[in-house]
C-alpha cells in the first residue's frame, strides 16, 4: 500500500492525479498529515473540479465525525482556496476546533480576525487577545509570538514594549528564532537591565508551561 513518502514523491515529479489517489487512500485511513497534503494540492491549483468534489466530500464526513484534523483542513479551504472561498464557514469550522482544544485552530482564528475575516463578529481586539492567550495556554508557540507583535504595533492590545519583551522573551526561548532577534533588538534600545524583572517573570511563566509548549506554523 503506498504511504506518505510516495505520495510526497509523485507530487514532487508533478504526477498530481497519482498524488491525489494516495493521499486520498491514506485519509480514508485517517492518516491526519493526508489531509493538509491533499488540502495543499487544492491551494496550490493541482486538483481538478472532480478531485476537489471527492475531496470536500470526504472532509465533510469525517468532520461530521468530530474529526478535527478533516474539520481544521476544510476551515482552511473555505478561507484559503479561490474556488471554495467562504469566511463565515471557516470561522464557523475553526471555532469548533477550538473549542474543541486545538491550539492551532486558535492561531487560526486570531490571524483571520486580523486578516480576511475583520468584518466577523469575533474580530474584535479583546477577542484576538483572548484567543492568542487561549492558544498560549494550550501550548502554541507562536501565540506568544503574536502576543507581542500586538504589544509591539498597539494594533490589538496596548503598546508596551515592557509586555512586548515579556512575549518576545517567552518565544524566543522556546525556539522561535524571529522572537529572539526582536527581544535582542528591543533589550538593545534600554539601558541594561531594564527588562531584568520583566525577564524574571517570563522564566516563571516557562517553568510552568514547560511541558505544554508546542510549535505551530
Amino acid at each position: 500500500m503506498a504511504d506518505m513518502i510516495d505520495g510526497e514523491e509523485a507530487l514532487r515529479m508533478g504526477a498530481y492525479r497519482q498524488a491525489f489517489r494516495i493521499f486520498m487512500g491514506l485519509c480514508q485511513n485517517l492518516e491526519d498529515p493526508a489531509f493538509y497534503m491533499v488540502c495543499q494540492m487544492e491551494l496550490d491549483g493541482h486538483l481538478t473540479p472532480e478531485e476537489r468534489d471527492q475531496m470536500v466530500t470526504v472532509l465533510y464526513a469525517e468532520a461530521k465525525k468530530n474529526n478535527l484534523d478533516a474539520a481544521f483542513n476544510l476551515a482552511v479551504l473555505f478561507w484559503r482556496s479561490p474556488t471554495m472561498m467562504d469566511i463565515d464557514r471557516a470561522d464557523s469550522l475553526l471555532q469548533i476546533c477550538a473549542r474543541s482544544g486545538m491550539a492551532q485552530a486558535h492561531i487560526a482564528l486570531a490571524k483571520l480576525y486580523m486578516g480576511d475575516g475583520t468584518h466577523l463578529e469575533g474580530a474584535t481586539s479583546d477577542n484576538i487577545m483572548k484567543v492568542l492567550n487561549d492558544a498560549f495556554a494550550l501550548g502554541s508557540i507562536e501565540a506568544a509570538w503574536l502576543i507581542a507583535r500586538q504589544h509591539l504595533s498597539g494594533d490589538h492590545a496596548k503598546k508596551d514594549d515592557y509586555e512586548a519583551f515579556r512575549w518576545l522573551f517567552v518565544a524566543g526561548r522556546l525556539g522561535h528564532e524571529e522572537a529572539r532577534k526582536h527581544a535582542l533588538i528591543l533589550e538593545g534600545l534600554r539601558p541594561p537591565g531594564a527588562f531584568r524583572w520583566i525577564q524574571d517573570e517570563a522564566l516563571d511563566l516557562m517553568d510552568k508551561m514547560e511541558n505544554r509548549m508546542v510549535k505551530f506554523s
